[in-house]
């Protein structure tokens, strides 16, 4: 009967380590959801030097597939100038030179009756602190390009 006993404990206790020596059981145990990886809310402003030229922009950014959601830009007065609940990638923006240049995601943000808005972010994970870029393009009557200082913070989103 000890005999028995014995041998139950040791097919146990191979068992066990054949459990937790496995790389889906270590990966199982190692997997977290670091502050990294969490959706961050966000806020940058910046002005070209003009009272008139600051521009706010708020959002939500998903640090898991680096992506802004629900993304308002302001003027200096606080009114809204364009608003996206899913900006669009977009690579095509004046031949995707902020990404080549600076390593930014162009983001179109949306635009009114007098001009469109490309918000360029950092790739994944957005910090705590980060510098973006608004480019406000005057359909075809210029542009500024205003960067950002931006802050961020972990959301429940």
């Amino acid at each position: 009967m000890k005999r028995i006993l014995s041998g139950l404990a040791a097919l146990t206790l191979l068992a066990t380590f054949a459990v937790l020596a496995s790389p889906a059981a270590s990966v199982a145990r190692s997997v977290s959801h670091p502050a990294s990886i969490a959706a961050r809310q966000f806020t940058a402003t910046g002005t070209l030097g003009e009272y008139y030229t600051k521009q706010t922009v708020t959002g939500v950014y998903k640090n898991r597939r680096g992506r802004p959601l629900n993304v308002t830009v302001y003027d200096y007065a606080g009114r809204v100038l364009a608003f996206s609940a899913k900006p669009r990638i977009d690579t095509a923006f004046w031949g995707n030179y902020w990404h080549d240049t600076y390593g930014l995601d162009q983001w179109f943000v949306g635009g009114n009756a007098n001009a469109t808005y490309h918000l360029m972010l950092p790739p994944p994970p957005m910090g705590s602190t980060f510098t973006a870029l608004l480019v406000t393009d005057f359909n075809g009557d210029g542009n500024w390009q205003n960067w950002l200082d931006g802050t961020s913070t972990r959301g429940s989103h």
